[in-house]
């Protein structure tokens, strides 16, 4: 999996994409990091001017709504919400461009302190708690996997081990969940297994996409491997729209990464995304 994150170098650098970025402010380390994106990017900063970057103006009220008109212009290749507001950037997107508010959702790619690279399903809390959400998301995962020409490898994570079950029934509903989404991918062709809390396990057993069998602990994994990973490799992307946008929590303070999975990312895909 390691030559996964070559692959993503290797894709920015040819597409060299026009990217923009949402930045109210700017450190000397988000600064250094756009510099040295830029060799794979050609990037626009909305909101902040600064020096060596193109530049359209935004503010805290309205730095969402221009992020929205600018991807939906297609004058872009990609964007990067940076220093917007997630639901509302969201929330308008939304509006803006036709989708249900659940198809917007939010994935991963991490390398971990082994190097091995493997994609996750939504970070946030509140998504993907239902049946129908969570085939969505891993639905969308698997486009983005095979157009890497990747063999998806599945495992689903739950809130307790085989010896807990029926103990508590809040906790008993990620077992049960996972349990039928195995069933269901394993119908389809996929190499899928339920691990329940051993990701560890999973991730020796090779598998590359990593899914929580319930939305609730998704946001505090990310935020985990963000920061206690030495140097850690991760882009979040949005997975279930046509446009090409990367996500990222608003106090990061180097985007190197997701400027990469911008222009990695923006060759427009083949399959198709319905409104609704």
């Amino acid at each position: 999996m390691y030559s996964l994150k070559q692959e993503i170098f290797k894709l920015a650098k040819k597409n060299n994409a026009k990217i923009a970025i949402g930045l109210l402010e700017a450190s000397n380390s988000i600064k250094d990091s756009l510099k040295r994106a830029s060799s794979f990017a050609d990037i626009t900063i909305i909101g902040k001017k600064i020096k060596g970057f193109k530049y359209i103006p935004a503010n805290k009220d309205n730095i969402e709504e221009k992020e929205v008109k600018l991807i939906l212009s297609k004058k872009i290749d990609g964007l990067i919400r940076g220093q917007a507001d997630t639901y509302k950037f969201e929330d308008l997107l939304s509006k803006k461009a036709g989708y249900s508010r659940e198809q917007v959702l939010v994935s991963g790619l991490f390398e971990d302190q082994f190097k091995r690279m493997f994609f996750t399903t939504s970070g946030s809390h509140s998504d993907g708690w239902t049946i129908k959400s969570k085939i969505l998301m891993v639905d969308e995962l698997i486009k983005k996997m095979n157009g890497l020409k990747i063999k998806p490898k599945i495992a689903f994570l739950t809130w307790v081990r085989p010896g807990s079950v029926g103990r508590n029934f809040f906790l008993d509903q990620s077992w049960e969940q996972a349990e039928y989404l195995v069933k269901y991918y394993n119908k389809k062709g996929y190499k899928v297994k339920n691990y329940n809390i051993e990701i560890e396990t999973a991730l020796n057993d090779g598998a590359n996409l990593i899914c929580f069998a319930t939305g609730a602990s998704g946001n505090m994994f990310s935020r985990t491997l963000a920061f206690l990973v030495k140097n850690p490799f991760y882009i979040y992307f949005h997975t279930g729209i046509r446009e090409n946008i990367i996500e990222n929590n608003r106090t990061v303070q180097d985007y190197f990464n997701m400027v990469l999975g911008a222009s990695a990312f923006a060759k427009p895909s083949k399959q198709k995304y319905e409104k609704k």
